[in-house]
């Protein structure tokens, strides 16, 4: 049994009830706790075999959950749920996207707009943050032209900084990073807050482009 599980409702998901309530430095933070086990589910599937995987956990362990906006089911209810192991989502060996929680989905869209301009972009969720999958990232940055990370979180210390620093070791690799830039986030709408701070399937379009060049 997990000596503790925390769930947050975290993300700017719950983006009317104000800085309070706004959760986007929190992995950050977590994982940087000895021994912290760090899941952020891409939907609701998802986060339901990741709560019963971590019952064979013995230490400590932090789930992020979303709130109150819709979160499309973008994973495989069929497809076995491991801790540490991202998954696939989509095929590509000209970039690859690495994304966490309720920007998995985007990055799937992006992915499809990306194709239709013959670019393929490999979708990559990386669900479990701390450990994170170093096999998957090593093999993206091997076999495509560089990787841009996605998440609902400040660039500093979340999913974008764990994939950095492991590049930065092993594998140095172009690199772009989608993510909540360094400020607090206005009060509104989490679509339209989401927007206005570049998290979107947009501008996880754009930063594919860019790495390209």
């Amino acid at each position: 049994m997990p000596l503790s599980a925390v769930l947050g409702t975290a993300l700017i998901s719950l983006g009317v009830a104000g800085g309070t309530h706004h959760a986007l430095e929190e992995l950050a933070l977590m994982r940087s706790f000895p021994n912290m086990t760090v899941i952020v589910p891409a939907d609701v599937d998802e986060a339901y075999k990741a709560t019963l995987a971590t019952l064979d956990i013995d230490g400590p362990v932090y789930m992020r959950l979303g709130g109150r906006v819709e979160e499309p089911a973008v994973t495989d209810p069929a497809v076995p749920f491991k801790l540490g192991k991202a998954t696939q989502l989509r095929a590509g060996n000209d970039v690859t996207v690495v994304a966490c929680g309720a920007l998995v989905e985007l990055a799937v869209r992006a992915s499809e707009a990306l194709e239709r301009e013959g670019i393929r972009a490999r979708v990559v969720n990386m669900h479990t943050i701390k450990p994170l999958d170093r096999d998957a990232v090593l093999a993206a940055a091997a076999e495509t032209r560089g990787i841009v990370t996605a998440e609902e979180h400040h660039l500093t210390g979340g999913l974008g900084g764990a994939v950095a620093e492991l590049l930065a070791l092993e594998r140095p690799t172009r690199m772009r990073m989608v993510g909540m830039p360094d400020t607090f986030a206005v009060v509104g709408p989490t679509l339209k807050v989401r927007a206005k701070y570049g998290m979107t399937a947009e501008a996880i379009v754009e930063a594919c482009r860019s790495l390209l060049g």
